[in-house]
C-alpha cells in the first residue's frame, strides 16, 4: 500500500473517531474524565459492565481527539483535564446516578480516579462529583415533588369528605326525625 493512502486512511479514522467522541459529548448530559491507569483489565471491564448496564458509555480516547471533539462540541471546559491517560464516562440519563457508579469505583479502587466532570457547561471538580452522587435520582426527586403537590389535595378531599359525610347524617338524622313524627301524627 502507497504510503499516501495509508496515511490518508488514517487521517479518516481519526475524523471520524472525532465526529463520533464529538456527537458523544454534545448528547451527554454529565461528561467525567478520568485516570484509569493501573486498572487491570478485568477491573476496567467491570467499570465498564457497570457503567453499560446504566447506559453510560465508558471510553479510552486520546486526548488530542478529545481536544478537537470538544472544541467541535462546545464542550471546551474540558481542554483543560486533558492531561495523561484518560477515559471518559458519557452519562445521556441521570446525571447523580452516573457520578454514583464512578464514585462508588472510585472509593473501591486504589488506582482509579476521577479527574473532573462537565455537567451542562459547568467544570466540577472530583470532588463534586463526590457531592453529586450523594443527591437522590432524578426520580426519588421527582417522587418527592408529585407528594408534595399530592398532599394539599389529599387534604383538602379529606376535609370535603368530613364535611359531606356530617351533611349526609344531619340529612339522615332529619329523616328519621320527619318518619318518627310522621308516625306519631
Amino acid at each position: 500500500m502507497p504510503k499516501g493512502k495509508k496515511g490518508q486512511a488514517v487521517r479518516q479514522k481519526k475524523v471520524h473517531e472525532v465526529d463520533e467522541l464529538s456527537g458523544l459529548l454534545t448528547q451527554s448530559k454529565l461528561i467525567v474524565l478520568t485516570d484509569y491507569r493501573g486498572l487491570t483489565v478485568s477491573d476496567l471491564a467491570s467499570l465498564r459492565k457497570k457503567l453499560r448496564d446504566q447506559g453510560i458509555e465508558y471510553r479510552v480516547a486520546k486526548n488530542t481527539l478529545t481536544t478537537f471533539a470538544a472544541e467541535k462540541a462546545g464542550k471546551s471546559a474540558l481542554k483543560g483535564s486533558l492531561m495523561g491517560p484518560t477515559a471518559i464516562a458519557f452519562v445521556t440519563q441521570d446525571e447523580a446516578a452516573g457520578a454514583k457508579a464512578l464514585s462508588d469505583f472510585e472509593r473501591t479502587s486504589k488506582v482509579f480516579k476521577i479527574k473532573s466532570a462537565l455537567l451542562g457547561s459547568s467544570l466540577l471538580t472530583a470532588g463534586d462529583v463526590g457531592r453529586l452522587a450523594t443527591m437522590p435520582s432524578r426520580e426519588v426527586m421527582l417522587s418527592h415533588v408529585v407528594a408534595g403537590f399530592q398532599s394539599p389535595i389529599v387534604g383538602l378531599v379529606s376535609v370535603l369528605g368530613g364535611v359531606l359525610s356530617g351533611f349526609v347524617g344531619t340529612l339522615e338524622a332529619r329523616r328519621r326525625q320527619l318518619e318518627e313524627q310522621e308516625a306519631a301524627s
